[in-house]
């Protein structure tokens, strides 16, 4: 019997190097998966018909397969490691190493020098197995202390979690306040900018940057002043938002375009008139249209007035050239006059106000908000309505128009005046003429418009001249046709004066030159013929 016959050779083993590759394709698997959780989470919520629900289990469940996911990889590589790097090893010792005793002194210690050195061999090219462990672990490792230690994943996945429960439950807290919509939202712990997740829309609010599933809210500009809103704590998702009339704004049940009055549109929770009475309103673009209406939005416009709401910032319902938001804020300032010049300021987030720039967010507030000039806007108003609420019924337009200008001359103290002063102490027109019965052409002229508008008769003032200087006076929109009024003449000038009501163009330009209407140079002086 050859006794190299009995030499323990060890045996080739070609199924460890299918067990490297299978790691290496296995790690590379989890981590892809750990890459791509949250676009795989969503395919597990499928059926969850409830958008908050659904996007917070997703949420949850990519947080829970990032640490599943994380962790696997080491423990499925920790039973080969223990095996490669310390079984095999003491297995293959113990096998080399051991001599039989069937043979002489010679032929043992021959088969002993044998054995070593196929374990010195052995040992000297297990160096590539320890340093593919090494480096494995050390990849390992690396991912599981930044993830775990020193990354955010840990504290999103236990407010994940307390959030995921507590919509289970359905018993949330509620936040009542303002929600002002942001493109800059802020991570509630630490207060940084954080990058916006195109799957929400995001609120500032008195306890924090709220966000809100798209899915689950109709639009996100809304205007109210006071909401009430279910929220989760954890990650201040909002759940359900309910405005002042106790209007449902998110779910299937929030508010539909199917439902709306005729002439209006729906922004956010507010539903927008379309001014078409306003004259020059058909001269803008359609963008520039939504854009008026909500400058004469009459929910924001007195929210600022009541100094509720000194400035705001809101989006337009599409971006316009500045151009036409030139042309906007002109026609706003012509149509609003009638309460003061620049009744509300309105300004870009561009201070540069370049031609090619698109003008998307506004910035709102009152003018003399200090010196309570809102509240006198609404007190003429209100006295407006008063005088309006006792016309007699059944008059015609003309008759109407007639009427409303006795109240006003009523209403202004004309003793002792010969000439009006060019400028009213009061710089709220109507209010200087109705209420503090001051008597300017710029006061009488306003207060016309305003009884006139709440009459519901079509209306403008025109700037223009006389022999005196500046003057202002009224147009009506009567059968058809366009007729100036000059309320100021018909006090001052008697018999002939009483010809400036309802005149025709050709009646007016013996005294009068319109220059334009209001000031707004793009849209023309309508012809009464």
């Amino acid at each position: 019997m050859n006794p190299h016959d009995d030499i323990y050779i060890p045996p080739k083993k070609p199924k460890q190097r299918r067990i490297y590759i299978m790691l290496v394709i296995f790690n590379i698997l989890c981590y892809m998966l750990l890459l791509g959780r949250n676009a795989l989470a969503p395919l597990l919520v499928m059926g969850v018909a409830d958008p908050v629900a659904a996007h917070i289990t997703a949420e949850f469940y990519a947080h829970v397969g990032f640490f599943i996911m994380l962790f696997l990889p080491l423990f499925i590589s920790l039973p080969f490691f223990m095996y490669t790097m310390i079984i095999a090893p003491i297995k293959d010792k113990k096998n080399l190493l051991r001599i039989s005793d069937e043979y002489d002194e010679e032929h043992r210690q021959n088969q002993y020098l044998e054995q070593y050195k196929q374990y010195a061999k052995l040992k000297s090219a297990r160096w590539r197995v320890h340093v593919f462990y090494y480096i494995l672990f050390a990849i390992q490792l690396g991912l599981i202390i930044e993830g775990y230690f020193f990354g955010h994943m840990l504290r999103d996945t236990q407010l994940i979690r307390d959030d995921y429960a507590l919509l289970q439950s359905g018993d949330f807290p509620v936040y009542e306040g303002p929600l002002l919509p942001t493109d800059r939202p802020r991570d509630n712990n630490h207060g940084f900018i954080m990058i916006p997740d195109e799957n929400f829309w995001y609120f500032h609010t008195d306890i924090g940057t709220m966000r809100s599933i798209r899915a689950n809210l109709l639009d996100n500009e809304l205007r109210r002043p006071w909401y009430r809103v279910e929220y989760l704590p954890g990650t201040l998702t909002i759940v359900s938002i309910t405005n002042a009339e106790d209007i449902l704004l998110t779910g299937p049940d929030g508010p539909s375009f199917a439902y709306l009055p005729e002439g209006t549109w729906l922004y956010g929770d507010l539903i927008v008139r379309h001014k078409t009475e306003v004259y020059g309103y058909e001269m803008l673009s359609q963008a520039g249209q939504r854009a008026f209406d909500l400058f004469y939005s009459e929910d924001f416009s007195r929210a600022v007035m009541m100094e509720e709401m000194p400035t705001h910032v809101f989006y337009l319902y599409e971006p316009i050239p500045i151009a036409e938001y030139r042309r906007v804020l002109c026609l706003y300032n012509a149509a609003t006059f009638h309460l003061m010049p620049r009744s509300w300021r309105y300004d870009t987030d561009d201070p540069i106000m370049r031609d090619d720039r698109m003008v998307h967010r506004v910035y709102a507030g009152g003018v003399g908000i200090g010196l309570g000039r809102g509240q006198l806007i609404l007190r003429a108003l209100e006295r407006a309505a008063e005088i309006v609420a006792v016309m007699p019924s059944g008059l015609s337009k003309t008759e109407q128009s007639y009427w409303l200008v006795t109240k006003v001359i009523e209403n202004v103290q004309t003793d002792g005046i010969t000439m009006p002063i060019s400028r009213p102490s009061w710089e709220v027109w109507a209010y200087s003429a109705l209420v503090h019965g001051e008597f300017t052409d710029r006061g009488v002229a306003s207060a016309f418009a305003a009884l006139a508008n709440e009459a519901g008769i079509k209306n403008i003032i025109i700037d223009g001249i006389d022999h005196t200087g500046e003057r202002i006076w009224n147009m009506v929109y009567i059968d058809g046709s366009w007729y100036h009024i000059d309320i100021t003449w018909m006090i001052l000038h008697g018999e002939y004066g009483q010809n400036l009501f309802i005149a025709s163009d050709d009646m007016i330009a013996e005294t009068h030159m319109p220059v334009s209407y209001c000031a707004c140079g793009f849209i023309p002086i309508p012809r009464t013929q």
